[in-house]
């Protein structure tokens, strides 16, 4: 608690969520309908990939798209939810803006090429 404190990761949450927010819609928007819901809390976000035209959710870009991530040097976990279909963003309290807003670029490139 003493390091939430001392280095304000709180307040650094809450200027970079917006942040994450915007970056996740445009994950969303170049995933060309591949992903069908996101939603964003804080500095942690999720994308659902759904089967096209459909709510159903559909794993295989899920994990398509973490894969390339992680070779482009993103780390994320392994789909979650239900149907493993959802791809989660949870960067470190720590990170800056700089470093989000590349890491959210490398996501939109991927988004594009899944």
């Amino acid at each position: 608690m003493q390091v939430i404190k001392k280095d304000k990761l709180v307040e650094n949450a809450a200027k970079l969520a917006p942040v994450l927010a915007e970056g996740s819609e445009r994950i969303t928007k170049a995933s060309k309908g591949k992903i069908g819901h996101w939603a964003a809390t804080g500095l942690v976000s999720a994308m659902q990939y759904t089967k096209t035209g459909t709510t159903e959710p559909d794993p295989e870009p899920a994990w398509e798209f973490v894969r390339k991530a992680v070779q482009r040097g993103v780390m994320l976990f392994a789909p979650v939810g239900f149907g493993g279909a959802a791809v989660k963003i949870n960067p470190p309290l720590v990170i800056t803006e700089d470093a989000l807003k590349e890491g959210l670029d490398v996501l939109e490139g991927v988004a594009k090429e899944v």
